[in-house]
């Protein structure tokens, strides 16, 4: 079954490789640095092998659910080195702001045997966190082989997921047969990853991180405090379009006319998802 995924991704790339080239050449979109992705991180990620916890967060969201896991494992395990890594160059700016407890922050590899095993021989991990529900099968593989303790935590499997998941039933019993902990958000997310084959007993139901990471600052009581560190007037009506993809604007715009009608000092911030869509 590893052979066939393995050739599926292989087929995978080789189909996606042009289009990210264009997209790179055409719209100046980053792919991250190609060594870490190919399994060679740079030597300053782990440069004596110090024994080190890996975790890996895809992108912005994950990166941010982090948090408060990151300050929690360093002050714990102080000897070992924190290290970071994520798939997106969003979540890569994001995850260098982490702060000081984070002693290296790098692009994941690709899910290729060699990648894998090029990267897991670079960061010495003595378990590596996955956040939400990243399964990676040769990654995973790789470190069950090695001994390396894996946990996923924030763990989430969405209906168009499971679908997917369910009709490679076995292959996914398999890939996360080497799981030692994973940590879902409810109870239904559970239920799925033992459906999946997980076993009860190495489930548990830990709510979402995110609300863990979220800064006192956005507590109701603190939003006016929030608006004078943006320099809005207190009081003053702000919504926000968060992670907006092309075409979703513009049905916001619309909205956002109503609303201005009913309170004419209402302000609209509309964040993209995509960085080179800010201009």
């Amino acid at each position: 079954m590893y052979l066939l995924y393995n050739l599926a991704l292989l087929a995978y790339f080789a189909v996606c490789a042009p289009l990210v080239g264009y997209r790179v050449w055409r719209r100046g979109k980053p792919v991250g640095r190609i060594g870490d992705r190919l399994g060679r991180p740079p030597p300053d990620v782990n440069p004596d092998c110090r024994p080190s916890i890996w975790i890996h967060a895809v992108s912005v969201g994950e990166v941010l659910a982090a948090r408060a896991l990151v300050g929690l494992l360093k002050e714990t395990y102080p000897a070992h080195r924190l290290l970071v890594s994520t798939t997106t160059t969003t979540g890569q700016h994001v995850a260098r702001q982490l702060g000081p407890a984070v002693d290296a922050v790098f692009y994941a590899p690709l899910d290729f045997p060699p990648c894998v095993a090029g990267t897991l021989d670079r960061v010495a991990p003595e378990l590596l966190v996955l956040v939400d529900t990243e399964v990676w099968p040769n990654l995973l593989r790789a470190c069950r082989r090695r001994g390396v303790r894996t946990l996923i935590v924030n763990g989430r499997i969405s209906d168009r997921s499971y679908r997917g998941y369910r009709l490679v039933r076995g292959f996914m019993r398999r890939a996360l047969a080497g799981v030692d902990r994973i940590c879902a958000q409810n109870d239904l997310w559970s239920r799925r990853f033992q459906v999946l084959g997980v076993p009860r007993e190495r489930l548990t139901v830990t709510g979402s991180l995110k609300f863990d990471a979220a800064d006192d600052a956005a507590a109701d009581g603190d939003a006016d405090a929030l608006l004078h560190t943006f320099a809005f007037a207190a009081g003053r009506r702000v919504i926000v379009a968060a992670s907006t993809l092309r075409g979703e604007e513009q049905p916001v715009l619309r909205a956002f006319g109503s609303v201005r009608r009913t309170f004419a000092d209402a302000l609209l911030i509309i964040a993209p998802r995509h960085p080179e869509r800010f201009a």
